[in-house]
């Protein structure tokens, strides 16, 4: 085939074959030519000679023979324009034509042809369409209305188009009316999208069982958006008629009603709780379908928990996991176990916990592992049970597996330090191989362990020295706590400890490059030379028990944030849409400067072929991420003068808000610039004043648009660990693929 296709024979002969089928009227033979050469272009062959034999081949009344012509005239009128002007005549002459399919099918492929030139041609015919008999084109002309306007704005909103659509919202057929709205919702976006008043909303909400599911979602958003019941007796009405579809087959139909009646009733904090009972049984009936379907629900479930905690309470065998379950859904299951736990549920969700980290991968076993943590430090009649179970993982003789117990023990130990006798007692032989662990959380843990209670075990200074001699070898984090443990136990066993921790607070102050560890050995050094007693009491003083992890708790703005943008991907992603890349829809000039690409969504009639159209090639204003590049800071320099220049003059480009996260042995200061630099962000100044941090700096962006300018300033509150971010270019134009290719920065900030 790819040696026929590669010359232009075979398309010769298409072109004479055509021309013969059409003179003779040999409709079947035609119909097959015309699949032929669909199929050719749809594996990217030049078919463009034979435009003018396929105009002729649309003289038909053979619907799938239509279908496949239009999909050639569109394909290759959207890359020519004069094909496009030759073809407008064929697809003027159907929109007349007495079948409302033919009809339909021709204003359809007349709103892909998007060449700016065509308008004229284009606009009657769609007007002409939204006052059609047929539902069908009444339909397809609302969905070209928006097609349209991506082409020419102008033209639609100092038309009657926006007026008509208005109108068709009141027609008796469902399937137009959700078309009408989608447009409608798209050519006003810039004003808030479409306009509604209650009389509306409650006529929508009436012919709700006629429309389909999807566009039952799409009334349902709609309402959700636009409207807020004047009064409870509105309230109750609205939900009442919504109620049955609490139970309805689409799962996205259920969340849309759950999110409209958490957004109708959030300020009656009774009703409000009403709802989540409401809504408890048809959440539960959506985990008994498919995979995909239930980890969209947990991820409800899983904010709602933040409004509702005992809500789900009942239902805990519903998340432990199965072995068909995919590893995405058992990580969310296995975490939001600890989240529904109460004193009664807990020992039975710890033992399937404790069987799972035998039963799926090491990443799985990790989350069952800090559940347990979890629930066991919420409640304390379950502490011994955790015990037990963690110290019979340990026969397993499973490395990965005993380090990341040790993990878990150990924080489990900050809230029940009276265990710790026993629990380091039975875990001994795996805390004197502490230097054979290679799992650094799993080391760290152990050190620790080794220093608060190592006067449990025997060997405990020797295993410590052992470390002390590896120290280049060890992590930062390792190096630290190792430094901690060993004061801790010169405290309890001096004799043994004191040349260890002089060997180890040499190489501290003279071999590391940690100054926080540094800092910390000169500080120790000074407390014991100062006053010995003093220091070890210090640093074996009795804690308060741990409560709570702070990598365990919630984050509450985040959690008010996706409530407000319930129903979206924002609950599934976890995080608000303001992170999502914002597109707008591609839209042409009459310059015709730049190219396109749409994905569209066609409506697929039942047919007998399978041919499919090429896609196009993609292209932005806005260049790819990939081909923004951040110069050097040997080729990016910009003097403080110049800066303030620019910054003054130009407006701001971009700005948000995000929770600063630190890196452990630096400042606040420090960490913000090191991730600025790994950026390409370099620091032009910077300082600290009453707990406010500010940092100027500046990026030098090469694009195919050249070179220009990103300046940022970054303000952080040192207390609050809030950062306002706000940047400043001189080419706006660049800034969509700019903001892609620092996703990573943002994101860590």
């Amino acid at each position: 085939l790819i040696c026929v296709m590669s010359g232009t024979g075979e398309v010769a002969n298409l072109q004479n074959l055509l021309a013969k089928a059409t003179a003779q009227r040999d409709l079947p033979l035609q119909k097959e030519l015309v699949k032929k050469v669909c199929q050719y272009m749809t594996a990217g062959v030049d078919v463009s000679p034979l435009f003018t034999s396929m105009i002729m081949a649309s003289n038909t009344t053979d619907v799938t023979q239509k279908k496949l012509v239009y999909m050639y005239l569109s394909y290759y009128s959207r890359e020519n324009a004069d094909l496009a002007l030759l073809s407008i005549n064929t697809m003027h002459s159907d929109c007349r034509h007495n079948n409302p399919l033919i009809r339909g099918l021709a204003l359809r492929s007349l709103s892909y042809l998007r060449v700016p030139s065509l308008i004229e041609y284009v606009v009657p015919m769609i007007v002409a369409g939204l006052k059609d008999d047929a539902p069908y084109v009444r339909k397809t002309a609302a969905v070209a209305t928006a097609k349209l306007y991506r082409i020419s704005p102008a033209t639609v909103l100092e038309s009657s188009i926006v007026d008509s659509l208005y109108d068709m919202i009141r027609d008796p057929d469902t399937l137009v009316i959700a078309n009408a709205i989608q447009s409608l919702d798209e050519i006003l976006k810039d004003e808030g999208g479409i306009a509604t008043n209650k009389a509306l909303l409650f006529y929508l909400l009436k012919k709700l069982s006629e429309f389909n599911e999807w566009h039952q979602i799409v009334v349902l958003q709609l309402i959700h958006r636009q409207y807020k019941p004047e009064s409870d007796e509105i309230l109750f009405q609205i939900m009442n008629m919504l109620d049955t579809y609490l139970s309805h087959t689409n799962h996205a139909v259920v969340f849309a009603v759950v999110a409209l009646f958490l957004k109708f009733t959030e300020s009656n904090y009774e009703v409000y709780q009403q709802v989540f009972q409401r809504v408890h049984d048809p959440l539960v009936s959506c985990l008994y379908r498919e995979t995909e379907i239930v980890y969209e629900t947990m991820k409800y479930i899983e904010i709602i928990l933040d409004r509702s905690p005992n809500l789900f309470e009942n239902d805990f065998k519903q998340f432990y996991g199965t072995h068909k379950d995919p590893e995405y859904l058992l990580e969310l299951k296995f975490s939001l176990l600890s989240r529904i736990a109460n004193s009664w549920s807990a020992p039975f969700i710890i033992d399937e916990l404790a069987a799972s980290t035998q039963e799926y991968s090491e990443k799985i076993a990790y989350v069952a592992l800090q559940s347990i943590s979890s629930i066991t430090i919420k409640f304390p009649s379950v502490a011994e049970q955790s015990f037990a179970c963690l110290l019979d993982l340990f026969t397993l003789q499973l490395p990965w597996l005993s380090a990341r117990c040790l993990s878990v023990i150990s924080d489990l130990l900050r809230k029940y330090p009276m265990e710790g006798i026993d629990v380091v007692t039975e875990c001994r032989k795996t805390l004197e191989e502490v230097n054979k662990i290679e799992d650094t959380e799993g080391r760290n843990a152990a050190v620790w362990m080794l220093g608060e209670f190592g006067e449990q075990i025997a060997t405990s200074p020797y295993v410590l020295e052992i470390l002390v001699d590896q120290f280049e070898d060890l992590e930062d984090s390792t190096k630290m706590i190792l430094l901690m443990s060993c004061v801790k136990l010169f405290g309890k066993r001096p004799a043994e400890c004191q040349p260890i921790l002089g060997d180890l607070l040499a190489l501290c102050v003279e071999q590391t490059t940690d100054v926080h560890l540094r800092y910390r050995a000169m500080l120790y050094y000074k407390w014991l030379k100062f006053d010995i007693q003093k220091c070890l009491e210090l640093v074996n003083v009795m804690k308060d028990p741990v409560d709570e992890f702070v990598e365990s708790t919630r984050d509450t703005i985040l959690s008010d944030q996706l409530f407000e943008e319930f129903h979206t991907l924002a609950v599934v992603y976890g995080k608000p849409c303001s992170y999502f890349p914002k597109v707008d829809p591609p839209r042409l000039y009459e310059d015709d400067s730049e190219e396109w690409e749409e994905s569209e969504s066609e409506e697929t009639d039942d047919d007998d072929t399978s041919v499919t159209s090429n896609p196009i090639r993609v292209q932005y204003t806005n260049p790819p991420a990939n081909e923004i590049q951040f110069l050097s800071r040997e080729k990016a320099t910009i003097d403080p003068t110049t800066f303030e220049t620019c910054w003054q003059k130009w407006d701001i480009s971009h700005q948000r808000k995000r929770k600063v996260l630190t890196t452990t042995g630096q400042s606040l200061l420090e960490s913000l610039e090191a991730h600025l630099e790994t950026a390409k962000i370099f620091v032009l100044a910077s300082g600290e004043t009453n707990g406010k941090i500010k940092i100027y700096g500046y990026s030098k962006v090469s694009s195919s648009q050249g070179l220009h300018y990103l300046l940022i300033e970054l303000i952080a509150d040192a207390s609050t660990y809030e950062a306002l971010i706000t940047m400043k270019t001189d080419l706006a134009e660049c800034l969509g693929a700019v903001l892609t290719a620092l996703e990573v920065f943002l994101d860590r900030i």
